[in-house]
């Protein structure tokens, strides 16, 4: 699993805490990872750690409709060859879900084209290094609680 590039595992009815297997995998080369619309739990700080080791490949990160909770940690900046985050949708419950602000960090991700945070309880200032996000195209922060 350490020589994986891409992994697709979504719509797959995944269940559970995921970050624990990722970390096994040794997930260092991996520049696609989909986990779409799963029943994922955990903390999304620990998934993020989970794949530091591929903080210079990893181009696109899908894990929409989950349900992941926490704050975006500051250490996402790393992520400079992301193309595309998508955290969309990842209400647990009408409590839980992924919250907290945007990291100033999100203005180091310079080749970023996409990022969809829409429908989760993030809240919060919008950073002002989104501004530095100068391939962005596409930006999604609907349905949360922005000041």
């Amino acid at each position: 699993m350490s020589s994986l590039t891409e992994l697709d595992l979504s719509y797959s009815s995944l269940r559970g805490f995921f970050p624990f297997t990722l970390r096994r995998w040794n997930p260092c080369k991996l520049q696609n990872l989909d986990l779409t619309s799963n029943y994922l739990t955990g903390d999304i700080t620990e998934l993020i750690e989970a794949l530091s080791c591929s903080n210079q490949s990893l181009e696109h990160l899908h894990l929409s409709v989950n349900q992941l909770t926490g704050k975006l940690p500051h250490s996402l900046g790393q992520f400079n060859s992301l193309y595309e985050l998508d955290l969309s949708n990842n209400l647990m419950n009408s409590h839980s879900s992924v919250s907290g602000p945007i990291p100033a960090s999100i203005g180091n991700l310079t080749n970023l084209e996409t990022l969809n945070l829409e429908g989760n309880m993030m809240n919060g200032t919008i950073p002002e290094s989104i501004g530095q996000l100068t391939n962005l195209y596409s930006l999604n922060l609907l349905e949360n609680y922005w000041e």
